[in-house]
């Protein structure tokens, strides 16, 4: 068996371990949703976590954080990422999970989020990743989405004027054929 297949029934074990309560030692508790979780593996996926756990803060006795401003799905799809499933981001849940990614300083999870942005990035949706981009430290994507929502801006403002001008155009000739 390879490295890469070692790594991956490596990371379906870890999975299927906490979905199914095994030897998971710490609770993530998302409003009324509990998601027990492996330290081991919460500490090492992410740092931001890893010093909540086992700092000198409440949460490091009591093993569990309380996050009650977090959708409980993005909890576990970014644990499950993390240990290597390999699972397409839901084009609604990229920007949430962006944020969290960058709250929890989750690298390889930002990694993907930001490659599933960037394959949904169109003119519709530009405006709306390049603000969450900002805000969530990743300025490459940021950079890239801001121009395509100025250059749809900068489309719309041609087009507008064009309309306007035609308009113009299309009343003065009315004038000129009511007058003759």
């Amino acid at each position: 068996c390879s490295m890469s297949e070692a790594l991956q029934q490596l990371g379906a074990s870890l999975r299927r371990d906490r979905r199914c309560g095994i030897g998971c030692d710490v609770v993530l508790r998302c409003g009324d949703t509990d998601i027990p979780a492996q330290l081991s593996v919460v500490c090492a996926l992410s740092p931001v976590l890893s010093k909540a756990l086992t700092g000198a803060f409440k949460e490091t006795a009591a093993r569990a954080i309380e996050l009650p401003d977090v959708d409980p799905a993005h909890v576990a799809f970014a644990l499950d990422h993390c240990c290597g499933a390999v699972e397409d981001i839901d084009p609604q849940m990229a920007l949430p999970l962006l944020s969290l990614a960058d709250r929890w300083q989750m690298k390889p999870l930002q990694s993907s989020c930001e490659s599933a942005l960037r394959a949904m990035l169109d003119a519709s949706n530009a405006k709306a990743i390049a603000e969450g981009a900002r805000a969530c430290n990743c300025p490459d994507l940021a950079a890239d989405a801001q121009l395509l929502a100025d250059d749809e801006s900068t489309v719309l403002q041609s087009l507008s004027a064009r309309k306007l001008r035609l308009a113009h155009a299309v009343t003065c000739l009315r004038e000129d054929a009511a007058r003759h």
